[in-house]
């Protein structure tokens, strides 16, 4: 497999390769750069920042992506029309979602969004997505001292547990998240007991 780099910029990929590395010190994916191109799995790595509009696009046998750095921006069509792809693992939050939406979701600055529109309307959607992500979430916050997300979430009754309330306390043990430590210790105090 071949790639046309320029000043960190991966303008187009040629050749033949089920599996792809992408090579570290690209920052940007071009749209188009994979068009229509047969592979089956992509690595993406720590030092791409973003992925363009159709940067993938028509890969249709691309069915896993393994992303190094959650924080890479991704166009919502940069994937369009990989209909196999099922599997996008973000390495260095160690979890597996299973859409580019979820993936935009988890990591794309949807927990203020989410919080907001849940604290708003009490919307079931809106808390759906919160349960169904919330330790993803937690762990997102904690890793950025994310202190007005996780006080709104100590708000949203039942969330946290006697069990996965310390979870989170070793997180900011470990990070050294003072902050969220004592309103989690507070939290902590308030929880029914088991």
């Amino acid at each position: 497999m071949d790639f046309s780099i320029r000043k960190g910029v991966l303008q187009k990929c040629y050749g033949i390769s089920e599996n792809i590395i992408i090579p570290e010190g690209v920052r940007v994916i071009r749209n188009m750069a994979f068009n229509d191109i047969d592979i089956s799995s992509v690595v993406i790595p720590k030092t791409v920042e973003t992925i363009e509009f159709r940067a993938f696009c028509h890969c249709l046998y691309l069915s896993n992506v393994t992303f190094q750095n959650s924080k890479t921006s991704i166009h919502e069509q940069s994937f369009f029309r990989c209909r196999e792809l099922k599997d996008i693992y973000i390495e260095d939050l160690s979890v597996t979602v299973h859409s580019i939406p979820d993936f935009q979701m988890v990591v794309g600055g949807f927990i203020p969004r989410i919080l907001k529109e849940y604290v708003s309307d009490k919307d079931e959607i809106s808390l759906n997505y919160i349960r169904r992500y919330f330790y993803l979430f937690m762990k997102t916050a904690i890793e950025q001292n994310d202190i007005e997300a996780v006080q709104k979430f100590t708000e949203v009754d039942g969330l946290f547990t006697p069990e996965n309330i310390k979870t989170y306390l070793h997180q900011c043990i470990d990070n050294d998240k003072t902050e969220i430590l004592m309103i989690l210790l507070d939290c902590k105090a308030n929880l029914p007991k088991s």
